[in-house]
């Protein structure tokens, strides 16, 4: 069964293991705060660097986006008692321009930028990005 583009059910991240296991096949998976929409994915000020005016973004090999690529990955970052959206990122998709998907080690990738931008340039980057993403739903873990 595929889900619809944005998942209004709650699902039990425990019952669907199979799915989530199939979905990391293709792509890497971003958690997402459950009280925002699912494609609002940035942190900045945990995932991105910025020069000292903050009105640029600066490469760094380190940080970016983060995604886990492997249900080990899923298990220590998605914690017990907590509801977030599971976002699939297409882990073989062309990137805009100034970023790169990075793998990390064998059970996280993040989007890394690769060169400096404005930050308003990173944004629009991001934005035409996350359109691809597609929503595997909104999971709430209890174990």
């Amino acid at each position: 069964m595929q889900p619809n583009p944005i998942q209004t059910s709650l699902l039990v991240f425990e019952e669907n293991l199979e799915m989530i296991q199939k979905a990391l096949q293709q792509n890497v998976i971003r958690l997402a705060n459950s009280r925002l929409a699912p494609h609002q994915p940035l942190r900045p000020n945990k995932e991105i660097v910025y020069d000292e005016t903050r009105e640029h973004v600066l490469p760094h090999s380190r940080l970016g986006i983060s995604l886990a690529a492997s249900f080990k990955q899923l298990d220590t970052i998605f914690k017990p008692k907590t509801t977030k959206w599971l976002v699939l990122v297409d882990r073989f998709a062309a990137l805009p321009e100034g970023l790169r998907l990075n793998q990390d080690n064998p059970d996280h990738w993040s989007v890394a930028v690769t060169r400096k931008m404005t930050t308003a340039e990173y944004m629009d980057r991001v934005e035409s990005l996350i359109q691809n993403w597609r929503t595997l739903g909104k999971f709430v873990r209890y174990d």
